[in-house]
């Protein structure tokens, strides 16, 4: 799959007017080709769902400089199942993310 991953500030959106008309035609012949454009801000995600809304992007998105990304369900061809074991359980009886707790 091809895709083509952007920051809104200075690249998709111009600094100073906020303007996409600059990329107007780049923006539409992504979404003749499907081409999904995702959008990676430093912007929290409520910031980056506006101009997602927007631009009518309905594509992946990254927020906060990396710390979240969102893929809606209907992007992805089947669902993602990750175990519950497979995440570290971590707990703290000397302190809030004391190193060692890990059970």
């Amino acid at each position: 799959m091809e895709l083509v991953i952007t920051d809104l500030d200075g690249m998709l959106l111009d600094r100073e007017t906020h303007s996409f008309a600059g990329v107007a035609p780049a923006l539409e012949l992504l979404r003749r080709h499907g081409t999904p454009l995702v959008l990676c801000t430093s912007k929290t995600r409520v910031e980056a769902k506006y101009w997602r809304r927007f631009l009518e992007n309905c594509d992946p998105f990254i927020v906060e400089d990396g710390g979240a990304v969102f893929v809606p369900e209907t992007f992805l061809p089947r669902p993602i199942i990750v175990p519950a074991h497979s995440f570290p359980v971590y707990r703290s009886t000397r302190g809030e993310g004391a190193p060692g707790n890990r059970h």
